[in-house]
């Protein structure tokens, strides 16, 4: 068990300082893809993950932005597309030419996952779990979503920068609102594949990596309020208990302080 951690800790790491280790050591029984470059990012991003993400686009692609977050957040729900087409399954890139890859989730909607969000953990991107969406349909966009913010918050560490925080707390407010997916998406599967690895393997890695991005990202002061509702608040009993038994004890313990 000390070795499995020792090497999930060096995958996440090669993932925020832009190694290749991921690349060499691929998680066991999990649906993980090398994602080759479409081209040479050009020599106007300097930053690692504007290199990484431009490479895996395409020429005249309509995601780049002037703000380095909103680049790398909107670059990374270009490439998932591109996936998405090529594999015919949910894709979503995690840097470093690497992506997991999965089968549509069980679930028709967002019905049960919206509800199951405690009020006290409803933040500014509750909204996407709402409907009056096309995500509403299809529940695995939020996990979408979660990479993109997870990306965008290792561009703004990546910069230095000390504003665009929200970014780093929707960051915060996606580990909630995917686990709740995937939770609500399990209780009601019938289906042989809620057995497998493959989607906790890839949620308690994403859940890591956001956690790791969360602490170098000089935000606590301001987002470490939302991780202590998770912890403590009455109205999320309920949640922790179902990640506890999802993720397991010792880790929900490790990972996230509860």
């Amino acid at each position: 068990m000390r070795i499995c951690r020792i090497v999930c800790e060096l995958l996440l790491l090669a993932v925020l300082a832009g190694g290749i280790l991921l690349c060499m050591v691929a998680l066991a029984n999990a649906g993980w893809i090398t994602v080759q470059p479409t081209r040479q990012s050009t020599p106007s991003y300097r930053l690692p993950i504007l290199i990484d993400i431009e490479s895996h686009l395409w020429n005249g692609h309509p995601y780049a932005d002037r703000d380095t977050s909103t680049h790398a957040h909107e670059g990374t729900h270009g490439i998932n597309g591109l996936l998405r087409n090529s594999t015919g399954k949910k894709a979503f890139y995690v840097l470093n030419g690497k992506a997991f890859v999965f089968e549509p989730l069980l679930s028709k909607n967002l019905y049960r996952a919206k509800e199951f969000v405690p009020a006290s953990l409803r933040g500014g991107c509750y909204w996407y779990m709402q409907p009056g969406h096309w995500w509403y349909y299809d529940p695995s966009h939020i996990i979408d979503e979660f990479t993109a913010y997870t990306n965008g918050s290792i561009a703004r560490n990546q910069m230095g920068r000390t504003d665009r925080r929200d970014t780093v707390a929707f960051t915060l407010e996606f580990i909630v609102y995917s686990s709740c997916v995937f939770i609500c998406d399990t209780r009601h599967a019938q289906a042989e594949q809620w057995k497998d690895k493959e989607y906790k393997t890839f949620m308690k890695w994403s859940i890591e990596r956001a956690m790791l991005v969360y602490k170098k990202s000089n935000t606590r002061n301001t987002n470490e309020a939302y991780l202590q509702r998770l912890r403590t608040s009455k109205d999320a009993m309920k949640l922790r208990e179902s990640m506890r038994a999802w993720y397991g004890k010792a880790w929900t313990r490790k990972v996230l302080g509860f």
